[in-house]
């Protein structure tokens, strides 16, 4: 019986820690990272530069707090995020090893968070560096698609370290006319692409 109601304790607490403000967090932790009690199963995070899964969109999962938490890393909290790609993994993270990217344990530390319609640090902040790797595609000769990686900010709107690729078409004669360039999102969305001096900006959806 005393175990089943500590399980039962448990699977409240873990229940607890995906609700908005539901996680009893300390005045010294929300100090540091303010934005701590706002994270939500859910949400959608970005890997931030230096993090093993730098430039990766992802969702919350699930968030483990205290005695529920399931590293014993150095952070206030485990998230747990399941991320998404779009880009070949060995090319952009050849560090993963073929590994998986859902299920993943982040500390509060290496995520931004998607609060509104921007992207913030658990510390608040809104100017950081932070980019997303996503497909940048060329249309050539009216359909033939060329395909290579890219770097995306999602608050600038900026399309930079395009991969350069080859304008060839499956024969290998090369193709001519530029129709039109997008990139393809982790989600699948794709937002067009122009050129205004040096920069590439996406603008609307495709």
């Amino acid at each position: 019986m005393e175990n089943k109601t500590v399980e039962t304790s448990r699977n409240q607490a873990e229940m607890n820690e995906n609700v908005v403000g539901a996680i009893p967090f300390t005045k010294e932790e929300l100090e540091a990272y303010p934005l701590l009690n706002q994270v939500q199963v859910g949400m959608t995070v970005i890997g931030l530069p230096g993090s093993d899964y730098e430039g990766l969109e992802g969702v919350v999962a699930g968030i483990h707090y205290g005695e529920n938490r399931e590293t014993e890393n150095d952070t206030i909290v485990d998230i747990e995020v399941d991320f998404k790609n779009v880009c070949e993994l060995e090319e952009t993270h050849p560090h993963l090893n073929g590994t998986g990217i859902e299920g993943v344990m982040m500390g509060e530390d290496e995520l931004a968070f998607l609060i509104g319609d921007s992207y913030k640090t658990g510390k608040g902040e809104s100017e950081f560096e932070h980019f997303l790797f996503v497909q940048f595609v060329s249309v050539w000769d009216k359909g033939f698609e060329v395909e290579t990686n890219a770097r995306y900010n999602p608050t600038t709107r900026i399309v930079y370290d395009i991969q350069s690729a080859e304008a060839i078409d499956d024969e290998g004669d090369e193709l001519e006319v530029l129709d039109s360039e997008f990139i393809r999102l982790p989600g699948e969305e794709e937002l067009l692409v122009e050129e205004h001096g040096s920069d590439y900006i996406a603008k609307e959806h495709v």
